[in-house]
């Protein structure tokens, strides 16, 4: 093999170790995580309040969320990213700059103005019931309520299902009865991963299936199969005690790998 196709071929592995992921790097995940009191987190002694979401990203200071200016009484209840807009419900009727967001509503705020997403009302939720999680992907909300409640084409959705919401119409996607969620509790806290893949937090502590969790953990179905994803007692101080009402992970990042794999490239390609 001559020098140049042995210098790419060696390139060609480096990249591709950059974007492979090993199953153990989850723990690196970066989470955002709302909580349903105001806490201090994280060896720093930050703040965190119950209208915030809190960004705790591996090897960096703990951040807050910018969501605008939100009322100090109102309590996020749901939270997820879409593209890079936030979504968040809260847990009363608020005014932000002027536009009226009830409990059943997905607000969806740019980094400098606020629309309604989701308008409960508009969509058949019933009156007085709220949003407790929310989830998105390719454009499309599954959401969970507080209540059971009964939508429009027939869905009736207890407190421990997700409901998907497309183009106006309601679907059942995760029955909790069929994964072993007992009617005692609550999805307050959803993200998808994937199509066999949910993250989810409930409002009480419990075993599903033998499993035994805290309401500040974040627990991972997959394929049907329960498993401890993050733990609050082993992560950022401060968390413990307090029940986690919202959360998103974002998709890892692979630029700093590619970064080295590019570095390493120039390097072999400057020695041969």
């Amino acid at each position: 093999m001559s020098r140049l196709p042995r210098t790419l071929f060696s390139f060609a592995l480096l990249l591709v170790a950059s974007l492979v992921v090993p199953p153990d790097c989850e723990a690196l995940d970066t989470l955002h995580l709302s909580f349903d009191q105001t806490i201090v987190l994280g060896g720093a002694g930050a703040v965190v309040d119950d209208h915030d979401v809190a960004i705790d990203a591996p090897y960096a200071p703990l951040a807050i969320e910018d969501l605008g200016s939100l009322p100090w009484a109102a309590d996020i209840t749901a939270f997820a990213v879409d593209g890079r807009d936030a979504l968040f419900s809260l847990d009363l009727t608020s005014q932000l700059d002027g536009l009226v967001v009830r409990r059943g509503d997905v607000v969806r705020y740019d980094g400098s103005s606020y629309e309604i997403e989701f308008d409960g009302t508009a969509n058949g939720l019933p009156a007085g019931a709220t949003i407790d999680a929310i989830a998105t992907s390719d454009g499309r909300l599954y959401l969970s309520f507080d209540t059971t409640v009964s939508l429009p084409g027939g869905v009736v959705a207890v407190p421990h299902d997700l409901v998907l919401f497309d183009r106006g119409s309601y679907a059942l996607e995760l029955d909790g009865s069929a994964v072993g969620i007992g009617y005692e509790y609550d999805i307050d806290a959803a993200h998808r991963r994937g199509p066999e893949s949910f993250l989810v937090s409930f409002d009480t502590g419990g075993t599903i299936s033998g499993f035994v969790f805290e309401d500040d953990d974040l627990l991972e179905l997959r394929r049907g199969a329960w498993s401890l994803y993050h733990d609050a007692s082993a992560g950022q101080p401060g968390g413990q005690g307090s029940d986690l009402d919202a959360v998103y992970v974002p998709e890892p990042s692979y630029g700093m790998g590619l970064a080295i794999s590019l570095a390493w490239g120039g390097l072999f390609l400057r020695r041969k």
